[in-house]
């Protein structure tokens, strides 16, 4: 007499569940790293921003990083020194474009930092304000989207998993038992 069956119902649904949980948790927090936190960032940012610039819509500068804008406020500190002035164009090579550009001030806003750079005369006079961000940090947003693609990965291990043991055929006949194509 020949038996034939499948993995349980049991061990088939423990694996649903953790795939479903792996991919559910990689979806929050890479919504928390690519859009979550740096829009929170942008909104914290705003109360330093000129008033029509406040209603810009503005964006994340992923150049904008505090080290990088203290790069370049070292960089200031040592222009003002030696009297060569740090020039418009070196800025904007270094930070990227501003969020918002008025007369004489160009504002940044990075993934967890806000600066603003005095402009007179295409030179950069002064680092006119730096603030770090307030909730999430850099280092907060990377680890989200380290956590996302490390649970990403780990999802798709469970489902080649999840395939396996659906496909799992267990065969009892005068033979003997067959586990997936292996004799017991």
């Amino acid at each position: 007499m020949r038996i034939e069956t499948g993995a349980s119902s049991d061990r088939r649904n423990r694996v649903v569940i953790g795939l479903v949980l792996c991919v559910a948790f990689a979806a929050w927090f890479a919504y928390d790293g690519f859009k979550g936190y740096p829009a929170r960032n942008v909104e914290w940012a705003r109360q330093y921003m000129p008033a029509e610039g406040k209603d810009a819509d503005f964006w994340v500068n992923p150049h904008a990083t505090v080290e990088n804008i203290e790069a370049v406020r070292d960089q200031i500190a040592t222009a003002a020194r030696t009297g060569e002035p740090l020039r418009v164009e070196e800025l904007t090579e270094q930070l990227g474009e501003p969020a918002f550009r008025d007369v004489r001030f160009a504002y940044y806003v990075g993934p967890a930092a806000f600066a603003s750079f005095e402009i007179v005369d295409d030179r950069v006079v002064r680092a006119d304000r730096f603030e770090v961000g307030a909730r999430h940090s850099e280092s907060d947003i990377r680890n989200q989207r380290i956590l996302a693609l490390v649970l990403a990965l780990l999802a798709v291990v469970i489902l080649v998993h999840f395939i396996r043991v659906r496909g799992t055929i267990v065969v009892v006949d005068e033979d003997g038992l067959t586990i997936g194509g292996r004799m017991i």
